[in-house]
């Protein structure tokens, strides 16, 4: 995604965000006999208004989405003064809006770090809007018995759910903060920090408004709750969280960069060690177990069995299948035997590459930046002949190996400099 196309979708954000917290304290006024019903029902239609023709992006199904939303506004202002109880059809309207609000999340294929948790913030959003409207209309047309209390039930489920995803995300920045300056595992830019703290207040600030606003609804119909906050906090609270959210907004005004690379799946701005070990990056891991790989050239190598070295260490020589080996099983003698001639075929097929590449190989020079030692094999393909910063920059940006274009599952680190064709695997890295 471009950086134009994320700022419109941060602009559209701080739009319905501002528009959230001016109908909650339009809505109170009503409340309590300060404002008309149709100043908030009004505010709705506006605002509805305003999306379908500055954010709908000519979309078909965001504007059907804002036109219902505008038609349930007018219903629910004709209900309302012209006495008729038939609130239960606003459902209709809020169940098409909800079908074509996760028609078009399915649609997007952006696929990043926090994805999973902003599609399932969006889809939980639709459905308690859906739960909410179910929930008071059939109250409102007195089809159940319910109190007030059990009518709002899940209202505790939305207020739930607020304060955890706040949750979520403070245990996520103090997992990266941990991370970065205790083990020094990664380095994140800046701009995702800011992001971080930005999402934590506005959860956390919209779980004490909503909190509130429970809490003098409640005292409204009756429920003469223990704790009475009032109408005057609540303006004070919203103002404040206005002016504050303004304030962020001129501080964090470089947090499009981070969502752009953050959609973008660039990860550039992260600060990659300049060790030519990379101790610092998060996925490396120490192995458990040997791994070995043969060398066939200096940029194809293919992964070994343990039956498969031990022979070799035992007789020092390449050839694996001598009068020695009778001890092995027809198996094992079978099974390796095939993976000789499928290796030869491969190699044949390769032999133009590797030829091309022997050129550039001197002294056993990555092949890309044609500075630091090959120390890489790109696993599952075998590829290898560069350093171990590129091929973790390359393997971050495409996924791809650079030269047969198969999926990079892993990394294996090596050196090079070892004797012989067998060369031991230091550390592995796998890709995310």
């Amino acid at each position: 995604m471009q950086k134009e196309e994320i700022d419109l979708a941060l602009r559209y954000f701080c739009f319905k965000y501002t528009y959230y917290n001016v109908f909650a304290l339009v809505f109170s006024l009503f409340q309590y006999d300060l404002l008309p019903f149709a100043l908030p029902i009004g505010l709705l239609i506006i605002q509805e208004v305003i999306c379908l023709i500055c954010h709908s992006k000519r979309n078909l199904i965001l504007s059907l989405q804002h036109l219902l939303q505008i038609l349930a506004g007018i219903f629910i202002l004709i209900l309302y003064y012209i006495d008729l109880y038939y609130y239960i059809f606003v459902n209709l309207f809020v169940v098409f809006t909800t079908f074509l609000g996760i028609k078009w999340s399915c649609q997007q294929d952006q696929q990043h770090e926090y994805s999973t948790i902003f599609r399932y913030l969006q889809g939980f959003y639709s459905i308690s809007v859906l739960i909410a409207s179910l929930c008071v209309t059939i109250k409102l047309n007195q089809l159940v018995n319910w109190t007030w209390s059990q009518t709002f039930w899940w209202y505790w489920m939305y207020l739930s759910a607020l304060i955890g995803s706040a949750f979520t995300i403070l245990m996520i920045l103090i997992s990266k903060l941990i991370n970065q300056f205790y083990y020094h595992r990664i380095s994140l830019h800046s701009n995702e920090y800011k992001t971080l703290f930005w999402s934590f207040y506005l959860f956390s600030m919209t779980s004490i408004l909503s909190g509130i606003w429970i809490i003098n609804t409640f005292n409204l119909l009756g429920m003469n709750l223990q704790i009475e906050i009032g109408i005057i906090i609540f303006s004070i609270i919203i103002a404040f969280n206005l002016v504050v959210f303004a304030g962020t907004l001129i501080i964090f005004q470089d947090i499009s960069i981070f969502f752009t690379q953050l959609l973008n799946a660039d990860f550039q701005q992260r600060e990659l060690p300049s060790s030519p070990k990379m101790d610092e990056i998060r996925i490396k891991q120490n192995l458990k177990s040997p791994i070995f790989l043969k060398k066939l050239s200096s940029s194809y190598f293919r992964l070994v069995t343990c039956q498969e070295f031990l022979m070799y260490a035992n007789t020092n020589k390449e050839e694996l299948f001598t009068e020695r080996a009778n001890n092995l099983s027809q198996n094992i003698i079978r099974d390796v035997n095939q993976e000789i001639k499928r290796i030869k075929k491969s190699k044949q097929k390769t032999d133009i590459i590797h030829e091309s590449q022997k050129t550039q190989t001197v002294n056993n020079q990555c092949i890309i930046c044609c500075e630091k030692q090959a120390n890489a094999v790109l696993m599952k393909c075998g590829h290898g002949g560069i350093c171990f910063e590129c091929a973790y920059a390359s393997a971050q940006k495409t996924k791809e190996c650079f030269l047969c274009r198969q999926k990079v599952i892993e990394i294996y680190e090596i050196d090079q400099n070892e004797q012989g064709n067998y060369l031991k695997v230091h550390s592995k890295t796998r890709i995310i």
